[in-house]
């Protein structure tokens, strides 16, 4: 139940804006901004921090470590800034003008459905809510001795202590037990293999009239997300048992993996949730030839950081190769339009002397080559 008091006093000095935040808790230890810990200038009373901000045009994040709980938490916060009006009062521009119209939305987790899903936990129907003080955007409801916390317009989950078998849970109106085979898990994530089309989710950096969505979200914002073109080109079953699944997926770029789990868990009727997520390769580079940050300093010490640095060249490796000479050449060093008998998308280019040069796009247009990255 914490919170910053508003407003805030903005200062500046020596051309860096500052801001004092004041909570209404003394159980503040200290706050880190931008990798700066910054330690509570009122201790026994409300905990106060002056603290650097960058831009006053977007949501600050920062860090602050509470002492509330059993033990200290570092908790993450985002600050949106408004103005004080002439009234007194606090005005806050919203994230769109489409953001006014929306007169549906009622939470940062979606519209609550009418009525909850029900449930059979091992047979048994629930027994009530638990109450929550504070927190929204979700029920937590008692199954026994199981708790199911259900989130509107999303999933449920079962939370299972540690160490008990999984109930069966049963829809509460149809009877039919959420039970889900491997062949049918199988079958589900093969059907994703291919082109098609997907909606980004809300926590993500893509930007709608110019801001990020995932601060749209954190400021309680939904809005709509036009699906992207995507190809999964290959899912392979690493490793599953009844509760969860490994799995590596190649896909193209702009792929949100887990987008791609809840989308599965839709269609198996059951719901899903990312857990944990590996990049293992990015183009040509693959996660079994790259180097841990100490390998590195270690190798700088030696000076032999020039044995594992990959050529510059390297990264364009999927595209045709051209070596370019007399007339060519000339254009090439002078960063002009070269013609070539060839019409793919991009190719690199090298000097006679076997020195990488450029990578260069064909232009339908134009009937020829033009400059688009230089290395010279």
């Amino acid at each position: 139940k914490a919170y910053v008091e508003s407003p805030a006093e903005i200062t500046e000095k020596e051309g860096v804006t500052y801001v004092k935040l004041i909570w209404n808790s003394e159980n503040y230890d200290y706050v880190i901004v931008y990798g700066e810990k910054y330690p509570n200038e009122n201790p026994g009373g409300q905990s106060t921090f002056t603290v650097p901000v960058k831009s006053l045009d977007e949501p600050f994040e920062f860090i602050g470590d509470t002492v509330a709980m059993s033990k200290p938490h570092e908790i993450e916060y985002t600050i949106t800034w408004g103005a004080v009006t002439d009234k007194g009062d606090f005005k806050q521009e919203s994230a769109s003008d489409a953001d006014k119209d929306d007169k549906t939305q009622n939470s940062a987790f979606g519209r609550r459905p009418e009525e909850p899903r029900e449930f059979l936990v091992d047979g048994q129907r629930s027994s009530g809510k638990i109450s929550l003080s504070y927190a929204e955007g979700f029920d937590i409801i008692k199954y026994g001795d199981y708790r199911l916390i259900s989130i509107y317009g999303a999933d449920d989950f079962l939370l299972v202590p540690e160490g008990e078998s999984i109930p069966s849970v049963t829809d509460g109106r149809t009877g039919k037990e959420v039970n889900i085979t491997i062949d049918e898990f199988r079958d589900a994530i093969l059907s994703f293999i291919g082109p098609s089309k997907q909606i980004p989710p809300m926590y993500s950096a893509l930007k709608v009239g110019g801001k990020k969505l995932c601060d749209m979200a954190r400021a309680g914002v939904t809005v709509e997300r036009k699906p992207r073109d995507i190809n999964i080109s290959d899912i392979k079953i690493l490793d599953i048992d009844d509760t969860s699944a490994k799995i590596r997926v190649s896909c193209s770029k702009g792929t949100y993996i887990r987008t791609l789990c809840n989308d599965i868990g839709q269609k198996l009727g059951c719901g899903a949730v990312m857990t944990g997520l590996v990049r293992t390769r990015s183009g040509s580079f693959a996660i079994d030839k790259a180097y841990k940050l100490y390998q590195i300093e270690e190798l700088a010490k030696k000076g032999e950081l020039d044995s594992i640095v990959t050529n510059v060249d390297e990264v364009f490796s999927d595209h045709k190769a051209v070596t370019v000479s007399g007339e060519n050449e000339k254009r090439v060093l002078n960063g002009n339009q070269i013609r070539l008998d060839m019409k793919e998308r991009l190719v690199r280019v090298y000097l006679e002397n076997g020195s990488f040069a450029a990578v260069y796009s064909f232009d339908k247009n134009k009937d020829c080559f033009v400059p688009f990255k230089m290395f010279l």
